[in-house]
């Protein structure tokens, strides 16, 4: 009989298939919850009454979950965010709290490139058009005349700077609330305020976490500074852009494109989906093979090194 018992709940899960190994090696039993759709409060506490463990996606692990679940003892969360989980009271209640930071930044940051290409050329209009039988030849931007300005420059916005700085746009523009960043400029690369960013950019590209002065970061003030041709991509949280202003711009024409691979409530399927400029994605970002088996494996590594009283790679709590 096994002496630890875990909850695997992030979903997808399983491409690295040394993950259950590892698990089953070092006598760790597992129960798999594969579904698209997150365990609310309730699913979560039964699914978790016997277990001691979990491997969380971004489902809510709130207060009033923890306090149901007395023999917790360590939240492995597969991902960046931690926004989902209550970290004043997972400590309080000594329940450890780590996370995988390092494993889904470049799959991320080229997502990001992704969304560049399509927003600047027209790729997803374009192939809707001629789905639809319109024959409608896109005239697009080019990336030398265009300035992006990223708004957040730690694992991932660092990344996305480094891939524009090789593709040569016009200029780039960041922020970060860390000012030793400022290092990072060079030619072409300039640190700006958040407001200049906003007023120059012909595309800006959000990589902030998601925290209570990061909730609508980007709202109707913002949206009245920024140029009227504008594309805005967010692959960080749901929240940090303000769907309903966001909305009521698009529907103004005072916004060429907008790239959205996360939403304040998934999956969404709101009146965004009704917009041609619209590249809506389900939370695809750490999508790529790679990225999900490292994810996979640091998940799990922290989960076995917890129970064996080793060192915790990422741990916040």
């Amino acid at each position: 009989m096994f002496e630890n018992k875990i909850l695997i709940s992030a979903y997808p899960f399983g491409y690295e298939k040394k993950t259950f190994e590892i698990l089953k090696k070092n006598k760790i039993d597992y129960e798999l919850y594969q579904s698209s759709h997150l365990p609310n409060s309730k699913q979560l506490v039964k699914l978790l009454k016997n277990k001691n463990g979990i491997i969380a996606g971004t489902e809510i692990i709130s207060k009033n979950v923890l306090k149901k679940l007395p023999n917790l003892k360590i939240i492995s969360r597969v991902g960046i965010g931690l926004d989902s989980v209550d970290l004043n009271y997972a400590k309080k209640k000594n329940i450890a709290v780590t996370y995988t930071p390092d494993a889904p930044s470049a799959s991320v940051a080229e997502l990001t490139i992704g969304f560049i290409f399509d927003l600047l050329r027209g790729i997803a209009i374009s192939n809707m058009n001629v789905k639809n039988k319109k024959w409608d030849r896109y005239l697009g931007g080019d990336l030398s005349k265009t300035k992006i300005g990223i708004i957040g420059a730690g694992r991932i916005g660092k990344k996305v700077i480094g891939f524009c700085e090789k593709l040569k746009f016009e200029k780039i523009f960041f922020n970060d609330i860390n000012l030793e960043k400022k290092k990072i400029s060079r030619k072409n690369i300039f640190f700006k305020s958040k407001k200049y960013i906003l007023k120059n950019s012909d595309i800006i590209s959000i990589h902030v976490p998601f925290s209570s002065s990061t909730i609508n970061m980007i709202d109707k003030k913002e949206f009245k500074i920024m140029k009227k041709d504008v594309c805005i991509i967010n692959t960080s949280r749901g929240g940090i852009v303000n769907e309903v202003a966001l909305l009521k711009f698009l529907k103004k024409g005072l916004i060429k494109g907008v790239a959205l691979d996360v939403f304040t409530k998934e999956p969404y399927y709101g009146e965004l989906i009704n917009h041609k400029n619209c590249i809506l994605t389900p939370h695809i970002g750490s999508m790529s093979l790679e990225s999900r088996k490292k994810m996979e494996i640091q998940s799990v590594e922290n989960i076995v090194n917890f129970f064996m009283k080793k060192k915790i790679k990422n741990r916040v709590v």
